[in-house]
């Protein structure tokens, strides 16, 4: 569980990262030339891609370790059942 936990964390602190780069950067964009607000648009996009990226692996990765771990805790409970009843 410590494992998906820290991922988990790390992946908010990755989109949180992001978020506060894209919000520092709107903050000064008024002041930027044409070329720099079109070069902005350009990276806004590609923030705004990455960050879906990130969030639907972290999703599916954690939904692939939730899949494991009700895997595995049926298999332990399933052999302690086979050999409590052999005993």
């Amino acid at each position: 569980m410590l494992t998906i936990k820290t991922t988990n964390e790390s992946l908010n602190k990755a989109l949180d990262e992001i978020t506060r780069a894209r919000d520092e950067a709107k903050l000064t964009l008024h002041l930027l030339s044409a070329e720099a607000k079109d070069k902005w648009s350009e990276l806004e996009g590609k923030l705004q891609q990455l960050e879906g990226q990130l969030s639907e692996k972290g999703e599916k990765a954690t939904e692939q370790s939730a899949a494991k771990v009700h895997e595995l805790a049926a298999n332990l409970r399933q052999f302690v059942q086979s050999h409590v009843k052999q005993s």
